[in-house]
């Protein structure tokens, strides 16, 4: 809170990204990404740095929340990079969800987030 009682805005979670959700009847939501959902999209950025498995000097544009998805399932959270520089370039695209273990299938773009970590 600032000094006039007033609660202080948060600053966006990727303010360079586009977000989308959808419900679990796959329609358009207005709503923000609950503390579960950042924490996995902050987790799958950080192990695609980590694994170098971006160009260098990319970034992240758009992200999706697949809500007809369990949370669990390949293809729940998208995540769209683009290359620094070069509009043209075909943006990198990569999908996470939560696992029991850590993982990563560099091929198919695949991404596991340890699920014991996250928040409930």
């Amino acid at each position: 809170m600032n000094d006039s009682g007033h609660s202080e805005p948060k600053p966006p979670l990727l303010p360079q990204a586009e977000v989308f959700v959808t419900d679990a009847a796959g329609q358009p939501t207005e709503r923000d990404l609950s503390a579960r959902e950042a924490w996995l999209v902050l987790q799958a950025d950080a192990a695609l740095k980590a694994a170098q498995a971006l160009i260098p000097g990319a970034a992240l544009r758009r992200l999706n929340i697949n809500g007809m998805l369990p949370d669990t399932r390949p293809g729940y959270l998208y995540l769209r990079y683009q290359p620094a520089g070069d509009l043209s370039a075909a943006p990198q695209e990569f999908w996470a969800c939560f696992r029991r273990h850590a993982s990563f299938d560099r091929e198919r773009g695949l991404l596991g987030v340890p699920a014991a970590l996250a928040p409930s």
